[in-house]
């Protein structure tokens, strides 16, 4: 199953006197994240190694074909009749102990995946009873068999979800335990911790998973994002460059890299990504609306060009469709300025006053109101 209830994106917000990454995307990237699940790697049930008595065959050769909540329901139950049954033998009550493990996690991810739909529907009260369901498949699996590393994996992908971030961690902690090899396990721990703004657990989380599987560009980026809240902007910019050497098709990935090659004043590439973030992506309003900014405020005349800065930044608000928010006016508003249009420069910062509540932004805005008002445009320093 892919991500399904947000995926990160870290703008460039650029704050007076610096081009930088902005503190009012750490709280929104922090929270609006999805555990990855691993789901569609599917663990295979296996029969047991000696003859087992007929109802545990046909059991095991009714998990073999089921694919539905009702159909794993027969299954379930009837080992768990089996487990308990004293007169059975013990290998025969321990095989069907592993059986009902497998198929309570079997359940439980059927169960996420139809939560996943009714998100994408609308339906989020349904989807969530559906998640309480399919948490407790997967305590069920881990109850009959706790060496089950899968279901330890889902069950902290369902806890993330729900918001239960300790549990979560605890339970990737148990899936890495019982699995080290497991690189997503790694990485959803690193993306909780990093929730918890704990970035040095967080990045040995981010640095293991990758080492396990060092061509996912979703991890360098998420390691990327990380490293430059730690203050390690060379390492980030190299996470970027990685990410978009491994998608060079993918304008995020592009504006990405550019993004933060602004906010380390590295024009020459900056410039290079966003054009070429503009030819994969034209219509994508982040690097229309970042590749305005440079373009309007950058301190080397080389790359400042504040008439392309106006079309592009109009062209980000159209692309837009509608959802006009306080930064895209901010950067029309500089790009405005650059053109000597104070009067209108003004009048775009006072609507984007009128959109956001965020002091940090307010006062950046006011900052700038003022210089236009004085007829003097906003250029990096």
């Amino acid at each position: 199953m892919k991500n399904r209830r947000f995926q990160a994106k870290l703008w460039l917000i650029v704050s007076m006197g610096a081009c930088s990454i902005g503190t009012s995307a750490i709280s929104s990237w922090a929270q609006d994240r999805t555990p990855r699940t691993g789901w569609g790697d599917k663990e295979t049930v296996e029969s047991a190694t000696t003859d087992i008595a007929p109802d545990l065959q046909a059991l095991f050769d009714r998990s073999t074909r089921a694919n539905s909540v009702i159909e794993f329901n027969s299954v379930v139950e009837g080992c768990r009749t089996i487990a308990k049954d004293t007169t059975r033998s013990a290998a025969e009550r321990d095989y069907a102990k592993k059986l009902l493990s497998w198929g309570a996690n079997r359940r439980g991810e059927i169960r996420t995946d139809m939560a996943a739909q009714m998100v994408r529907d609308g339906h989020i009260e349904e989807a969530t009873k559906l998640d309480l369901s399919a948490a407790e498949d997967f305590a069920l699996s881990i109850q009959y068999d706790d060496s089950r590393w899968r279901a330890h994996h889902n069950l902290g992908v369902v806890l993330a979800l729900a918001g239960e971030v300790n549990a979560a961690i605890q339970a990737f902690g148990k899936t890495i335990e019982r699995q080290p090899k497991f690189a997503e396990a790694y990485f959803n721990r690193a993306e909780l911790r990093a929730q918890q703004e704990d970035w040095t657990n967080a990045l040995v989380d981010y640095d293991k998973a990758i080492e396990l599987s060092p061509d996912d560009a979703g991890m360098h980026t998420a390691r990327a994002k990380a490293r430059t809240y730690a203050e390690n902007l060379d390492g980030a910019l190299a996470d970027y460059e990685t990410a978009m050497r491994l998608q060079p098709e993918s304008g995020e990935a592009a504006t990405d890299y550019a993004d933060m090659c602004q906010s380390m004043a590295r024009w020459k590439e900056a410039a290079s990504a966003y054009q070429k973030a503009m030819q994969l992506t034209p219509n994508d309003p982040r690097a229309l609306q970042n590749a305005a900014w440079m373009m309007a405020t950058c301190p080397d005349e080389y790359f400042r060009n504040p008439e392309t800065a106006l079309k592009t930044a109009m062209r980000a608000i159209e692309a837009s469709e509608g959802e006009v928010n306080a930064h895209r006016l901010h950067v029309l508003s500089v790009a405005q300025a650059a053109n000597g249009d104070f009067s209108s420069a003004v009048a775009s910062i006072n609507e984007a006053m009128q959109l956001t509540t965020d002091p940090v932004l307010r006062k950046e805005l006011a900052q700038h109101r003022a210089l236009f008002q004085r007829k003097k445009p906003f250029v990096q320093p």
